[in-house]
């Protein structure tokens, strides 16, 4: 009987395929209605403010993995300078300048201030959290 139904709904998904397209303004009020009344008052705004553009394209991945090519995953530590001469440069003088302009309490503080919790990845791929875990 599940196996008669699940063949009756493959059927009718065949004749009438699923088509991505964005909601009218009528669909977007009443889901922004009832986003409203539940307590997700972002979710209600992000609704009635943006328009979603279905992005379900036969050249969709394509478009992806072009802008977001894959890179090679060896690491070659050969061009890599030793520990001590990393630590000497860190310790000389300009780098004592870099980390004072760039690193310091008030600029990294600034900087996951501004940034979303759960926001995407950075370019190496790591999120905020991940960044300053080890420091607590």
């Amino acid at each position: 009987m599940a196996m008669a139904r699940a063949e009756k709904l493959e059927a009718k998904k065949v004749e009438n395929p699923t088509i991505a397209r964005s909601r009218s303004s009528k669909e977007k009020s009443q889901y922004a209605h009832r986003c409203a009344t539940a307590g997700n008052l972002s979710k209600a705004s992000k609704i009635v403010c943006k328009e979603q553009f279905p992005a379900c394209n036969d050249d969709t991945v394509q478009k992806l993995q072009d802008l977001h090519p894959t890179r090679s995953s060896d690491l070659n530590l050969d061009n890599l300078s030793s520990l001590a001469s990393r630590q000497r440069f860190w310790d000389g003088e300009e780098g004592l300048t870099i980390k004072r302009k760039w690193f310091s309490v008030s600029k990294v503080r600034k900087y996951f201030r501004t940034r979303p919790a759960l926001g995407a990845a950075d370019i190496d791929g790591w999120r905020g959290r991940e960044h300053v875990r080890y420091l607590f």
